[in-house]
């Protein structure tokens, strides 16, 4: 995962809306999401617990599409 930077963290709802932004524009991500990992490990997490991470080539690409999509 060295080659990957996070690009979005937010909500799980949030995030949905990050994937298919992603997904129509064929950029590849990796999705973290300590909310999951929290609750099968016994313990919760608060606030922008789930993380969009980019490779480092679409990074720029993705964070473009990420703040577009945050104006609208």
């Amino acid at each position: 995962m060295e080659n990957y930077i996070s690009v979005f963290s937010g909500s799980e709802v949030e995030v949905i809306k990050i994937r298919l932004l992603l997904d129509q524009n064929e950029i590849k991500y990796i999705e973290r999401n300590d909310v999951q990992s929290g609750v099968t490990a016994g313990f919760g997490t608060i606030d922008k617990a789930v993380h969009i991470l980019v490779d480092k080539d679409d990074y720029y690409s993705a964070l473009k599409l990420v703040n577009e999509r945050s104006h609208d």
